[in-house]
């Protein structure tokens, strides 16, 4: 045997519940003949593209918040049980905090986000409730108004993680209104900062959509299927985000 010393590797596995999903879309003679006859509108076509444009939505608002019936199983980005929830370092908007406020939030969220993974990771996304995104346009500082505050705590956050591709995201999904039942009844604001890296957090789609054309059992009445699978997004390393909670 070797005089040096070794080191192994190994896996252990992580479940992720697959969901299938089917929808269908039919038509009839009639409706044909008469969408064709009224303003010369292919109904068939609109129907497929209704049905395309349903599973895009869904898809996205399940990588978001997942499954709300079974969040254990098929979580969102934003509803993984497995990631800590932080209620103190955002207390509430950055768009409305003082200057005070504001310097505490800069220098107190990368300390808890390290905690967090214990000292292992930086992160290089920041995705926040779309509403307070909107208002981060405003000045840093009342008697320093040349940097906005977005800017700001992008520059802050690409200097001190080293991560040049840093990136601050709008979430509508972040925001209670569009979240609640989710998490809590109400919802909350949520911002999460985590890395953005297939090892990190990762959402498969084993069979992405697909359009079967329409069949007949009796030449009047036609019906297609549309399918898809997909998964939550999986946190396999939840260390490496947290959440912030208003």
């Amino acid at each position: 045997p070797s005089a040096l010393s070794t080191v192994d590797v190994g896996t252990s596995p992580i479940t992720a519940k697959v969901i299938t999903w089917a929808k269908c879309y039919q038509y009839s003679v009639p409706e044909v003949s008469k969408a064709l006859a009224a303003n010369n509108w292919d109904v068939v076509s609109g129907k497929m593209s209704a049905l395309v444009k349903n599973w895009q939505l869904g898809l996205q608002k399940i990588a978001f918040l997942g499954l709300q019936q079974d969040l254990a199983s098929v979580p969102g980005l934003l509803s993984s049980p497995e990631v800590t929830v932080n209620l103190s370092v955002i207390p509430s908007a950055i768009s409305s905090m003082t200057a005070t406020t504001f310097q505490t939030l800069v220098s107190t969220i990368l300390s808890a986000y390290a905690a967090n993974a214990n000292f292992t990771a930086m992160p290089n996304t920041f995705a926040i409730p779309l509403s307070d995104y909107l208002g981060l346009g405003a000045a840093a500082a009342s008697g320093f108004p040349i940097v906005d505050m977005i800017t700001y705590l992008e520059n802050m956050f690409k200097k001190i993680t080293g991560e040049k591709d840093f990136k601050i995201l709008p979430l509508a999904y972040g925001q209670k209104a569009q979240n609640a039942g989710y998490w809590t009844a109400l919802g909350t604001n949520r911002y999460v900062l985590y890395r953005r890296d297939p090892e990190t957090i990762k959402m498969d789609i084993p069979v992405d959509f697909l359009l079967n054309p329409a069949g007949t059992s009796n030449n009047f009445n036609w019906q297609g299927v549309g399918a898809g699978q997909f998964t939550g997004a999986i946190f396999y390393r939840p260390a490496e985000a947290i959440y912030f909670d208003n």
